[in-house]
């Protein structure tokens, strides 16, 4: 009997290692789906181009198309330039990192998953909630900083007790994406206060000290930062970037006009029955918290009772309710979320009694997430996404000469006078041009343009000029010095770009 029961658990190890390894080979094969496809506008291009300076650079001082950009500290940057740099500047290789750390988050979901709740068969439908998601399949195939968050926040979690490895994690999220990588802390404070029902003086200043001491080595990238850039950065990086974010819908990130409905809708749209499963286990559990709260009429009291999965449902409230109120409204911050909403979506099945409908229920949300796994990375057909942006490059990029006077089109020059007049730009809103990939793949320094009375007084300064026919005809260009190397297939013939170089 005792021979049958081991060879039970072996074989329950043995499915969940297949599971395991099956999942994350979907990963991949997503990943490598994209082997053509050029890096992605916005934020693939603009890292890419930032990863490629810092090898050409030497130099941890990051830049985009030669300008100091401070947007987000290096270490994601570091890390996609170490494999440009290896591996011949292959987009694989380099979105294979994130692939990676996605890979250690669901690792880690499923470790948290059975800390807190304790039963694996629940933790293997976490790990397939979150993998339901098509937002975090997509941001586990591509250049980003969430998927590091993601597991920035996980890893804390997890290693809550052991200082040194949570201070890695705390710093790992903290070098890529600022300060929202110190969010943990905010676990930290409540975790500590939970665990010690006397606190002495003592340990709260031993505790303090901790805290310290971690937000000091996370933050020796501002002190570097500030040294060698003084209140730009102050300006550049956190009121821009963070402070900005909360008031204002920069850079037209309105959200779809939604407002507080935005995440929600996003969240519906994204995986129906994580969303049904996590609204329903994160109900529970206020639900009983009230309950507890009336019952005992002492809030010291039932703070203390708090098991674990009601501590990790009061973590991402708080940043939760941020992202609500906040003015820019950008899809992929959910995904710094996912992880936690998958192990509160998994807590009602646990309080299920009903073996039977305990049975078929798990049954149900293991086909219904893995299918929609499978139709995400194994069966997922990759359309090749281009445009002519990626036509001018390859048009440019074997020209010896380096600068380039590039005349926004229209559209974009009108968009640059309404964010400006409206103060919804920041200090790199426009040097990356509508397109920061064309920067990585021209292999050039361009200026965008985006008033055309300099352009007119500027452009013959420059060995290379692309405008659209439009501004072409309409502006009078004067193009004797040039030649017309190439123009772009647009049906439209007056939309067509066209690229002189300078005779």
């Amino acid at each position: 009997m005792l021979n049958i029961f081991k060879n039970q658990k072996i074989n329950r190890k043995i499915i969940f290692i297949w599971l395991i390894i099956f999942i994350f080979l979907g990963l991949v094969i997503r990943t490598i789906k994209l082997t053509n496809q050029p890096f992605y506008d916005w934020d693939e291009g603009i890292y890419a181009q930032v990863s490629k300076e810092i090898i050409e650079n030497k130099t941890i001082k990051t830049t985009f198309n030669g300008e100091i950009w401070l947007n987000k500290p290096p270490l994601l940057h570091l890390i996609t330039a170490a494999a440009l740099k290896v591996f011949n500047y292959s987009e694989t290789a380099a979105r294979l990192i994130i692939t990676f750390f996605s890979f250690i988050v669901i690792l880690l979901t499923y470790k948290l998953t059975l800390k807190t709740i304790k039963n694996k068969q629940l933790a293997i439908l976490a790990v397939l909630l979150l993998v339901s998601s098509k937002n975090y399949i997509e941001r586990s195939s591509i250049l980003n900083t969430d998927i590091i968050i993601g597991l920035s926040w996980i890893g804390y979690v997890y290693f809550i007790d052991k200082f040194w490895i949570k201070t890695l994690f705390l710093v790992f999220g903290v070098w890529s994406k600022s300060l929202v990588g110190f969010f943990p802390l905010v676990f930290e404070i409540i975790y500590f206060f939970h665990k010690n029902k006397n606190i002495t003086l003592k340990k709260l200043l031993n505790f303090a000290l901790r805290l310290l001491l971690q937000v000091f080595l996370a933050s020796l990238w501002y002190i570097y930062a500030y040294l060698n850039f003084g209140d730009y950065f102050l300006k550049a990086h956190f009121y821009d970037q963070i402070f900005k974010r909360v008031i204002k819908p920069i850079e037209s990130h309105f959200g779809n006009n939604l407002g507080i409905l935005y995440y929600p809708y996003l969240l519906w749209t994204d995986s129906k029955i994580l969303t049904i499963l996590f609204t329903a286990g994160f109900t529970t559990i206020f639900y009983k918290l009230a309950r507890n709260i009336l019952n005992n009429k002492d809030l010291k009291r039932t703070f203390y009772q708090l098991k674990s999965i009601e501590l990790l449902s009061l973590f991402f409230v708080p940043f939760l309710a941020l992202l609500i109120i906040s003015k820019s409204k950008i899809y992929w911050y959910i995904v710094f979320i996912l992880p936690f909403l998958s192990i509160i979506a998994v807590y009602l099945l646990a309080q299920i009694k009903n073996k039977l409908i305990y049975k078929l229920s798990s049954v149900f949300v293991f086909i219904l997430a893995i299918s929609l796994f499978i139709k995400q990375t194994y069966l997922y057909q990759h359309r090749l996404q281009t445009n002519e942006r990626s036509f001018l490059a390859k048009c440019v990029k074997q020209e010896p000469e380096k600068k380039i006077a590039y005349l926004m089109k229209t559209s974009d020059r009108a968009n640059y006078r309404f964010l400006r007049e409206n103060d919804l730009d920041t200090e790199t809103t426009f040097i990356y041009g509508g397109s920061p990939s064309f920067v990585y793949y021209s292999d050039k320094n361009p200026t965008f343009f985006y008033d055309e009375q300099e352009f007119i007084e500027k452009f013959k300064n420059y060995p290379i000029v692309i405008i659209q026919k439009l501004d072409y005809i309409n502006l009078g260009i004067d193009a004797n010095d040039y030649d017309l190397k190439c123009e772009s297939q647009d049906k439209l013939d007056h939309k067509k770009w066209l690229v002189f170089t300078k005779r």
